[in-house]
């Protein structure tokens, strides 16, 4: 099996932003990810705040981005580390987006930087390369870029709904 390249690396990575910025279904994954994939993000100590796993963790991220539309990633940096058939590929990018909160006559623009460790390798059977998971390792919204906080009022419809959807998260 041929090594990945540098323009297979990143043609997975911008997919996978192309794919999740336009809320593409979750098949339209299927061809760039390797059985068993996962997302996840760590604080600056590296432990884990959020995994997803598969694909239905796939769909519960993007469900969690459903009030965020117009979304762009812009690659800043690619670094890539190859070990054997492995290949780690560290990125800096900027995702913008607008975001409307609702009930708002208007939606705001937002812009965060984000930096991941991608895991890739080309998959034994298909030959195509494959992400095998990948690690958000810096998410940091610019200073007057972040949405903004619900109001009181939106606050308490969350809060509600998530009582409504899971009481006994909220009632331990």
């Amino acid at each position: 099996m041929e090594p990945l390249s540098d323009k297979d690396i990143q043609g997975v990575i911008e997919t996978f932003w192309r794919l999740d910025a336009g809320k593409a279904h979750l098949a339209d994954f299927l061809p760039i990810m390797d059985e068993g994939f996962y997302l996840r993000a760590v604080d600056s100590h590296g432990r884990e705040v959020a995994r997803f796993d598969g694909l239905a963790g796939l769909e519960d991220h993007q469900d969690g981005k459903m009030d965020m539309f117009d979304e762009e990633f812009l690659l800043e940096s690619l670094d890539i580390n190859r070990t054997g058939r492995s290949v780690v590929a560290y990125t800096a990018a900027v995702w913008t987006f607008r975001h409307r909160v609702p009930r708002a006559p208007t939606s705001s623009m937002c812009a965060a930087d984000l930096a991941h460790e991608w895991y890739l390798r080309r998959h034994p059977e298909r030959l195509s390369p494959v992400m095998t998971g990948h690690t958000c390792t810096h998410f940091e919204y610019r200073p007057g870029q972040a949405p903004p906080v619900p109001s009181d009022r939106q606050a308490v419809k969350e809060s509600s709904a998530s009582l409504h959807e899971d009481p006994s998260a909220l009632m331990r």
